[in-house]
């Protein structure tokens, strides 16, 4: 019998104040207003026109307007990434709608909040979570959305699938 030394663990503090509250990463819907809609991107009204990676968003809430050096960043299978600045939450707003992730291809296989410092403070990987939950496949599941009533486990953080609602947080 040989000791053996235990790994490593890193521990970060929690995400700190940053909730990924919902990411369509796989569109549906032409959220960009490339054509048609209202004219607002990113809003409840999607466009008319071409749907493709210029239309993937993700929506983050917090309890802090530190954040203004924090980014999101997307990595598609080869590695490429993709990194949109958080920039403050407005507290009273409660949400922030990020968008503009330039030179991304789908699909995406990684979403990571990383803080000020370069440090990572959430992964979700989205092949895992999808191999649960299921891809996107039409309107009516273009989003993985943070909810109460998501599955608890580390790997699914509390996501479940549903139509999409940029600037609209339910929880429920």
């Amino acid at each position: 019998f040989t000791a053996t030394q235990p790994p490593a663990v890193t521990v970060l503090a929690p995400a700190s104040t940053i909730v990924i509250t919902e990411m369509v990463l796989n569109p549906r819907s032409d959220w960009n207003d490339s054509a048609g809609g209202n004219g607002v991107p990113f809003d409840h009204l999607p466009g008319s026109g071409a749907v493709d990676a210029a239309d993937i968003w993700i929506e983050v809430t917090g309890a802090t307007t530190s954040t203004q050096n924090w980014t999101i960043r997307l990595t598609v299978p080869s590695g490429a990434t993709a990194s949109v600045p958080i920039g403050p939450i407005n507290v009273s707003a409660q949400v922030r709608v990020l968008s503009g992730f330039t030179g991304v291809t789908l699909p995406i296989v990684r979403v990571e909040v990383v803080d000020a410092q370069g440090i990572v403070r959430q992964t979700l990987d989205i092949p895992a979570i999808e191999q649960v939950l299921g891809g996107a496949n039409n309107t009516s599941d273009e989003a993985l959305s943070w909810s109460v009533f998501g599955s608890t486990t580390p790997l699914l953080q509390q996501f479940t699938r549903r139509s999409a609602t940029p600037g609209g947080f339910q929880p429920f």
